[in-house]
């Protein structure tokens, strides 16, 4: 017999994903990107704060492959 899922291995509900992503659609500014489910929110922050860590961390690599003075205009 398979045990009844639990919210806590699938907190995401269906019917409010369906009606997040319809409202969405029928918005005057649909997004580009939904994320749905509060897993997904977590994974998907843990990874661009990672992304900004690595994204700061090169700054002086990134500018430094410039020609002397060039992209002073650009920040």
């Amino acid at each position: 017999m398979v045990d009844e899922l639990s919210s806590d291995q699938f907190p995401g509900d269906p019917i409010r994903a369906a009606k997040a992503i319809y409202q969405v659609v029928n918005s005057d500014l649909p997004m580009h990107r939904l994320i749905l489910g509060s897993d997904a929110y977590r994974r998907i922050g843990a990874k661009l704060d990672m992304i900004v860590s690595e994204f700061k961390a090169v700054k002086d690599i990134a500018f430094g492959t410039d020609y002397p003075g060039a992209g002073k205009a650009v920040l």
